[in-house]
């Protein structure tokens, strides 16, 4: 699956020449300020990140991470009920990680099961550990996106080899920015959405930051008079 986006970008256009005004930074430099910016948001908007992606202007990795964790933890319990006693190595012989996989919706997620499988806790930490090795698929289909700008990737995104590209050209005349995030685990239609929000918190950071270098600008010239 290949996918590409194309983003409605008139109104960030827009913003981004107010900008160029207020910083009077000539546009590749503020070219490559925004284009480092936009990554990061779509870092941010891409599971299992959530709404409080951000700390201190940086995507919140540690949360993201813990929200992942949560989640498997939770899914594999929707999906098993741990046993212990003679019985319980008997009764769990027969279950799989792939019987597991075989559970889950489009979502990749496990609604609660009735009949729950009993399995052990050794084969519950078992699963637990071989479903973490997808945690962070979807972001590393970002990896080449991410090291265009330079931006560094804990090591539970950076070791996931999800496909993804990345094309960055910026000259005097020409800046282009292209990324593709083919990892699979989303749709066309979810890619498209996380590139059009990331875009439009940018133009209102870009007109938040517009607007206080005015106020500050006017401060200055009362205090000035």
């Amino acid at each position: 699956m290949k996918i590409t986006s194309n983003i409605n970008a008139t109104k960030w256009l827009a913003s981004l020449e107010e900008l160029k005004k207020a910083t009077r930074q000539n546009m590749q430099t503020l070219m490559k300020q925004q284009a480092k910016s936009f990554i990061t948001g779509v870092l941010g908007i891409t599971p299992p990140f959530s709404r409080d992606w951000r700390e201190n202007n940086t995507p919140a990795w540690e949360k993201a991470k813990l929200r992942a964790e949560n989640a498997q933890q939770a899914d594999l319990h929707n999906a098993f009920i741990v046993l212990t006693g003679k019985t319980a190595s008997k009764e769990s012989k027969g279950v799989t990680f792939e019987s597991y996989l075989a559970l889950r919706n489009k979502k990749r997620r496990v609604k609660s099961q009735d009949p729950k499988r009993g399995i052990t806790q050794a084969k519950f930490s078992q699963f637990a550990k071989l479903l973490w090795a997808h945690a962070g698929w979807t972001l590393s289909g970002w990896k080449d996106a991410a090291a265009k700008v330079n931006l560094k990737l804990p090591k539970w995104v950076q070791n996931r080899s999800a496909p993804g590209t990345a094309d960055l050209k910026s000259t005097p005349d020409i800046f282009r920015l292209i990324i593709q995030n083919s990892s699979g685990h989303t749709d066309e239609k979810s890619i498209q959405s996380k590139m059009d929000i990331a875009l439009k918190r940018l133009t209102s950071i870009n007109i938040s930051r517009v607007k206080q270098m005015a106020e500050r600008k006017a401060k200055q010239l009362k205090v000035s008079k």
